[in-house]
């Protein structure tokens, strides 16, 4: 009894083997579009900041001289 047992296991352990060995299993792969597109949105953002960056010092100009007009006294102004 415990022989054939045996043998059945031994069979059935086989017979797995095989199956395993010979048939293909499909494997799923996962693609994230957000991959191509975080990129994208990292390069547009980098682009911006670089068009910013160069036309801050034009920016910073306009801001002083915005500031100066405020702060200057008319002309009708004196000294106390």
């Amino acid at each position: 009894m415990f022989k054939t047992l045996w043998r059945l296991l031994v069979v059935v352990v086989f017979i797995l083997l095989i199956k395993n060995t010979f048939t293909s299993q499909t494997q799923a792969y996962i693609i994230w579009p957000e991959n191509s597109n975080f990129v994208e949105q990292v390069k547009f953002q980098m682009n911006r900041l670089q068009e910013n960056a160069q036309d801050l010092p034009a920016n910073v100009e306009m801001e002083i001289k915005r500031l100066w007009k405020d702060l200057k006294p008319g002309n009708d102004a004196k000294l106390v």
